[in-house]
Parts: structure tokens; C-alpha cells; sequence
């Protein structure tokens, strides 16, 4: 789709590069080995591309939110996501990536950040939970 794993390699290092920037997203990029995840990302990436995302991303979902619940328990959210995603589309954008090609990355990806809804939401639970029965 993009024109394989070369160029999703430099986007995931270009995305990371801008997380580590951002004041939003910086504090969760610190607190995550990225260099170790980067090779994660990247298959990732090559398969959502490459074969798109499935229409029930329920397992993929869960694997998110435990992989990423230290942060979800950190103040990881859905809008960090959408910043996440916008780097994304900045990066493909300045390596000259036609915007029909932008447009149909961020579609294949859009349907994960439900993870990210359901991760803040666990997190926000546990932490009602624990509040409460501290409370007892």
C-alpha cells in the first residue's frame, strides 16, 4: 500500500521522533520503551496496511489495552490517539505521500483508537475501584 516495510520503518521512526516532541504525548513516550516497541509497531503497521484492519477489532482491542495499561493507568486517552494519528498523517504528508494514500491509512486505522476508549475507560474503573474500597 505504502510501498512496503522501508518506508513504515522511516514513518514509525518519523511518528516517534514527533511523539517525543510533542508536550502531549511526550510524558507517555518516556514512560514506554519505544525503542523496544518500534519493531512492534512496524509489523503492525505492515499488516494494517498491507491487509487492512478486520471490521471486528475486539482482539486486536484487547491486545492494545494490555499492552499499553501502565499508561491507560497514566492518563493515556482517546485524544492522545487522534494526536498519535495526526502525526501519522503529517509524517506521510512530508514524505510525499499522495492524500488519497493519507486518507486511506488513516481509515484503515481510525477503528483502533476504540482501544484507546476502552483502555482510558478500564483504567477509570480500576481506579473507582481501588478509591472505594479504600473508602471501606
Amino acid at each position: 500500500m505504502l510501498g512496503g516495510e522501508p518506508i513504515i520503518e522511516a514513518a514509525v521512526e518519523e511518528v516517534s521522533r514527533r511523539m517525543v516532541r510533542d508536550i502531549c504525548l511526550k510524558f507517555f513516550v518516556h514512560k514506554q520503551d519505544l525503542a523496544a516497541g518500534k519493531d512492534d509497531i512496524v509489523q503492525f503497521f505492515t499488516v494494517a496496511l498491507t491487509h487492512g484492519i478486520p471490521s471486528d477489532t475486539s482482539k486486536i482491542d484487547e491486545a492494545i489495552v494490555d499492552q499499553l495499561q501502565r499508561l491507560f493507568i497514566l492518563g493515556l486517552k482517546e485524544h492522545h490517539f487522534d494526536l498519535i494519528l495526526g502525526h501519522l498523517v503529517l509524517t506521510l504528508e512530508s514524505f510525499g505521500v499522495n492524500r488519497s494514500m493519507v486518507v486511506e491509512v488513516a481509515r484503515n486505522i481510525i477503528p483502533l483508537r476504540t482501544a484507546f476508549v476502552n483502555g482510558a475507560k478500564q483504567a477509570r474503573s480500576r481506579q473507582a475501584g481501588a478509591r472505594f474500597s479504600l473508602t471501606l
